[in-house]
C-alpha cells in the first residue's frame, strides 16, 4: 500500500508539475486567472467545432455540384482574406495594443464570437455560404490577431521571476488538454445523435449559444483576474482617484476589479476624461497658449479643459463609447524630457480637476466662489485657471501630503 501511495503520490506530481508552474514561478494572481483561462479555452475549442460542423453541414446542402469550386474559393478567402485582415489590424492598432490590452481583448472576442455566428447559419442559407464563410473570416482574423499579440504581455505580469518560456510551454499543454476534451464532448454528442438527423443537424444551432457564452463569459473573468503591474492612462487616472479618495494608494487586485472592459474607463462616471496631445492641438489660440505658459512655467506638463467636439459618424468607437472628443474632457501636453514624476503630477492633478468639479456639480454655488462649471469646457484664456490655480494652492499647501513621494508610486 506504501509504494502504491508513493507511486500515485510521484505521478500526481508529474503530471503537476508538467502542466503547473511552480508557486514560486508565478505571482498569486495565477490561479485564478488559468481557472477562467481553461474554461475559455473549452468552449472555445468546443464552438469550433460545432462551426466547423456548421460549415460541412452548409457544403453537403447547398454545394454538391460545385464542392470542388466552393472549396477552392473558401481556402482563398480563408488564407488570403485572414492575412489581409490579420495585417490591417496589426499594422493600425499595433502601437495601441500595450495601452489598453484588456479592452482591446475584450472587444476583439465579441467581435469575434459574432463573426463565427456566421458560419452556424450557413445549413440555413448555403446559397449565402461565401458571404456568410468571408465574415466569420475576418471576425477570426481580428480575434486571433488580438489574442497572439496580448497574450504574452499577459503571461508577462503572471511571471514571477524569468520563466517566461516555462509557463508558456506549460500554457500550450493546458490547451491541448482542453482542446482535447472539447473534441471529445463534440463527438459524444453528435455520437448520441447519430440515429436522429435532424437532431443533430439543430446541435451546432443549441451549442452556439453555450459556448458563445460561456467563452466570453470566461474571458471577462480571465482579464479580471489578471493584475497588469504596468500603468495605462486609466490605471493612472484609477490611481489618482482612489488617493485622492482614501489618501493610500490602491492594490493591484483593486485596479484589476474596478476597470472596465466594455465602454467608457470607469472613472467619476467618465467626467473629463485625460486624453494626451501634442500642444498644438491642446490649444485653441494664442491668449489661451500664454495664459498656460504662465500657469505651468517651471512645468514639464501642461493641462486645458477641451469642450466636446462633433465626433463623425464613422469614429463608432468613440460614440458608442463616449470617450474624448465625444464629451469634455482635459488635453494633457508633455514637455519633451518628461519623466515619469512629470506624467504622474500631470495625472494626479488631473484627477483633482475632476474631483472639485463633482464637488461643485453636486453642492450648488455660490455666488462669491467662482463657479468653473461655467468655465469648463470653454476654450478661452480661463478654461482651466480657477482649478488649477485651486490645485496649485493646494500643492503649496501640504506639497509633503500630496505625493511628492507618494505621486512616484
Amino acid at each position: 500500500a506504501g509504494r502504491v501511495q508513493d507511486f500515485l503520490a510521484r505521478l500526481h506530481e508529474n503530471i503537476r508539475s508538467s502542466f503547473i508552474p511552480g508557486k514560486e514561478d508565478v505571482t498569486e494572481d495565477y490561479s485564478e486567472w488559468l481557472k477562467w483561462r481553461l474554461g475559455q479555452r473549452f468552449f472555445s475549442a468546443t464552438l469550433q467545432n460545432f462551426a466547423t460542423q456548421s460549415l460541412l453541414m452548409a457544403v453537403g446542402v447547398g454545394a454538391r455540384k460545385a464542392l470542388a469550386a466552393s472549396a477552392a474559393i473558401n481556402w482563398m478567402l480563408k488564407d488570403g482574406m485572414n492575412r489581409l485582415v490579420r495585417m490591417s489590424v496589426a499594422t493600425q492598432f499595433g502601437d495601441s495594443f500595450d495601452s489598453d490590452l484588456k479592452r482591446f481583448r475584450f472587444t476583439t472576442s465579441l467581435l469575434y464570437t459574432v463573426c463565427v455566428s456566421c458560419e452556424f447559419l450557413t445549413p440555413k442559407f448555403p446559397s449565402h455560404f461565401l458571404l456568410l464563410t468571408a465574415i466569420s473570416n475576418m471576425g477570426r482574423a481580428v480575434g486571433l490577431t488580438t489574442f497572439v499579440s496580448t497574450q504574452p504581455a499577459f503571461q508577462q505580469a503572471l511571471c514571477a521571476g524569468g520563466n517566461m518560456a516555462d509557463l508558456a510551454s506549460k500554457t500550450q499543454a493546458q490547451h491541448m488538454v482542453m482542446d482535447t476534451l472539447a473534441l471529445a464532448v463534440s463527438a459524444s454528442a453528435n455520437y448520441f445523435l447519430r440515429y436522429n438527423e435532424a437532431q443533430r443537424m439543430l446541435l451546432p444551432l443549441v451549442a452556439f449559444p453555450i459556448c458563445g457564452l460561456g467563452d466570453l463569459f470566461c474571458i471577462y473573468h480571465e482579464l479580471k483576474a489578471v493584475q497588469l503591474r504596468s500603468l495605462n492612462r486609466e490605471r493612472a487616472e484609477m490611481i489618482a482617484e482612489h488617493w485622492l479618495e482614501h489618501g493610500q494608494v490602491p492594490s493591484f487586485k483593486q485596479i484589476s476589479s474596478k476597470e472596465s472592459l466594455v465602454g467608457p474607463p470607469n472613472i467619476s462616471s467618465n467626467l473629463l476624461p485625460m486624453r494626451m496631445l501634442p500642444l498644438e492641438q491642446a490649444v485653441s489660440s494664442p491668449q489661451q497658449l500664454q495664459h498656460l505658459l504662465s500657469t505651468y512655467k517651471g512645468s514639464k506638463y501642461m493641462l486645458a479643459s477641451q469642450p466636446a467636439e462633433q465626433v463623425p459618424w464613422w469614429h463608432l468607437q468613440e460614440r458608442c463609447l463616449q470617450q474624448y472628443r465625444s464629451v469634455d474632457h482635459i488635453a494633457v501636453s508633455l514637455q519633451q524630457g518628461a519623466q515619469l514624476r512629470d506624467i504622474l503630477t500631470a495625472v494626479l492633478e488631473a484627477g483633482y480637476l475632476r474631483k472639485q468639479l463633482q464637488q461643485q456639480i453636486q453642492q450648488p454655488c455660490s455666488s462669491s466662489s467662482g463657479c468653473c462649471c461655467d468655465k469648463h469646457g470653454s476654450s478661452g484664456n480661463g478654461s482651466s485657471s480657477s482649478s488649477s490655480r485651486l490645485w496649485h494652492r493646494q500643492r503649496e499647501q501640504s506639497s509633503s501630503e500630496s505625493g511628492t513621494e507618494n505621486v512616484s508610486l
